[in-house]
């Protein structure tokens, strides 16, 4: 899905090697959140800090 959003909403505006560079890059932070190791801390609805585990 990132893939086909970044792809079309950034075509214009971007080179595709520079697109990639980024989706790279994103690619990395979804796959911490999707395998549930990338975490963000909240305290009164407000995000104290953020990370993952080794």
């Amino acid at each position: 899905m990132i893939d086909i959003t970044v792809n079309e909403l950034q075509k214009n505006y971007y080179k595709e090697s520079i697109i990639n560079v980024g989706k790279e890059l994103i690619k990395g932070i979804e796959d911490l959140i999707l395998n549930s190791s990338f975490y963000v801390a909240i305290s009164d609805n407000k995000i104290i800090g953020c990370g993952r585990l080794r």
